[in-house]
């Protein structure tokens, strides 16, 4: 409800400003809401319309002759088998008699009915009222005399005539959508302002600022989180990720210094080999007898 409020008091004073400037006026609102939701369905028909404008559902005509022509007999022919003459009334006098006829058949009666039904004029109407319908307004709305100058220069305060009032009230009905049904009303004063001469305000220095205390809040912020990461890289990380650089060297020293002593102990069985296989040799070469015993034997050993 005061969302509603503002914004019809803004509304007000737009429109007035810029006939007597925005210092010069003030609105207040007061708005009488409905917050309740209510759902109605109604039935209406409307009364017998005319024929010309309604929309036939059906229609029934009947068409009857009570009585007719007496039988004159005779053989059924053209004349015997010609149609009832419709009846018509005397004009005046009583009926005249045929001469030499015993007297006149009576006439036919026809009877006629005719039948329309015509579609019901229905109408189902579903209302649903919204919720926060605006059931009455009360608007103030106070406005400050002219400054008119004069010719020496001299400022004076004078009061608005009655056309200049007549026209703002119009315009603030307009703006606040005036409604007499409702019971809405409107109050416009016009009289002069005791608007106070502000004393001049010495400038805040730079330092003591709403808007620098807050940035220097912030940037001192960042600077100890930057610093306390440094602190954590530096006195921890580093640390703990040196000590581990050192252990993996440590481990590829050793690697690398057992591979070369494989490496030198393989280079000094080799010379060993070759000179048992040239002792082998010169021995079969000296001997031969001897070697094929030993092979024998192993031979036979086998």
């Amino acid at each position: 409800m005061q969302q509603v409020e503002r914004d019809y008091i803004r509304r007000i004073e737009a429109i007035v400003a810029p006939l007597v400037g925005a210092q010069n006026v003030r609105a207040q609102v007061t708005a009488d809401m409905d917050f309740a939701q209510v759902e109605q369905t109604a039935e209406i028909f409307k009364p017998n319309q005319d024929q010309k404008d309604g929309s036939v559902r059906s229609q029934q005509k009947l068409e009857a002759l009570d009585g007719g022509v007496p039988d004159v007999g005779g053989v059924p022919g053209a004349l015997s088998n010609q149609p009832p003459v419709p009846a018509a009334a005397p004009i005046a006098g009583p009926a005249e008699t045929a001469v030499g006829q015993p007297g006149a058949a009576p006439a036919g009666k026809t009877r006629k009915e005719s039948t329309v039904n015509y579609e019901v004029d229905r109408t189902i109407r579903y209302t649903k009222s919204p919720v926060g319908s605006i059931r009455r307004l009360s608007v103030a709305v106070v406005v400050n005399n002219r400054t008119v100058t004069d010719k020496n220069g001299k400022t004076s305060s004078k009061p608005l005539n009655e056309a200049e009032k007549t026209q703002i009230t119009a315009l603030v009905k307009e703006a606040m959508g005036f409604d007499s049904n409702r019971g809405d009303t409107l109050n416009l004063l016009n009289s002069p302002f005791n608007i106070e001469k502000e004393e001049p305000v010495s400038e805040t220095p730079l330092w003591k600022q709403p808007d620098t205390i807050a940035l220097a809040i912030e940037i001192l912020k960042y600077v100890l989180i930057s610093g306390l990461l440094l602190f954590v890289v530096f006195k921890i990380l580093r640390p703990a990720i040196n000590s581990t650089v050192g252990i993996f060297l440590n481990m590829e020293k050793a690697a690398i210094a057992a591979r070369n002593k494989a490496e030198e102990n393989a280079q000094q069985r080799t010379p060993a080999s070759q000179n048992d296989v040239a002792g082998a040799r010169q021995l079969a070469q000296q001997d031969p007898k001897l070697v094929a015993s030993v092979v024998k034997q192993w031979v036979g050993g086998e």
